[in-house]
């Protein structure tokens, strides 16, 4: 069994000020309510288990495996930026292995990245789980977002601004604009977990 968790608080890679500056709006407000639009439509797309299955913004996460396997292992994210450590977690707390126990393969490819070991992994304690500690995401900088990708998440909070109910006037269900769907599916991660 597998558990991925994320180690750094959810980032944003708009700021209310775009926003706003998207919507045209001059008052401050709704700052408030645009905070939680932003926020909503971040934690909507972000991560593991958002639409995209990928961080945006660079952020630090943890892989904890049953066991390490003969072989590589894959890390179910991508883009990788760095592997920061690798070892058992045990009741005592967090092993880790010396730098030269493995290597790594992929980093800053937008396919898989994948840590292998050196020769082999180290003999695992009894009752100890492994751990990979990661950094995935574009990048630290807003900017290193893709564009169409920010732009999606203005259109999804300007949206979400515009109607504030799950529904039209026309008692219709509110459908998501093709082009943000479009964006949004260039950059997604299409397998188990995230079809």
């Amino acid at each position: 069994m597998a558990d991925l968790t994320r180690l750094d608080p959810l980032a944003s890679p708009i700021a209310l000020e775009e926003v706003k500056d998207h919507l045209a709006v001059t008052h401050d407000d709704d700052d408030a309510l645009l905070d939680r639009l932003i926020a909503s439509a971040v934690a909507s797309l972000d991560g593991y288990s958002g639409r995209l299955g990928r961080p945006m913004l660079s952020s630090r996460w943890r892989l904890a495996i049953d066991r390490f396997a003969r072989g590589a292992i894959e890390i179910p994210m991508t883009p990788i930026r760095s592997v920061e450590a690798a070892g058992f977690v045990t009741s005592d707390g967090d092993e880790p292995f010396a730098a030269d126990v493995f290597t790594v393969a992929g980093v800053g490819s937008l396919s898989s990245a994948s840590i292998l070991p050196a020769s082999s992994w180290p003999s695992q304690p009894n009752g100890a789980r492994a751990y990979i500690d990661f950094t995935a995401g574009y990048g630290p900088d807003p900017d290193d977002v893709p564009a169409d990708l920010r732009h999606a998440l203005r259109a999804i909070v300007a949206t979400s601004y515009a109607n504030r109910e799950s529904v039209s006037m026309l008692n219709a269900p509110l459908t998501p604009v093709v082009n943000i769907e479009a964006a949004i599916n260039r950059h997604r991660i299409w397998s188990f977990g995230h079809g």
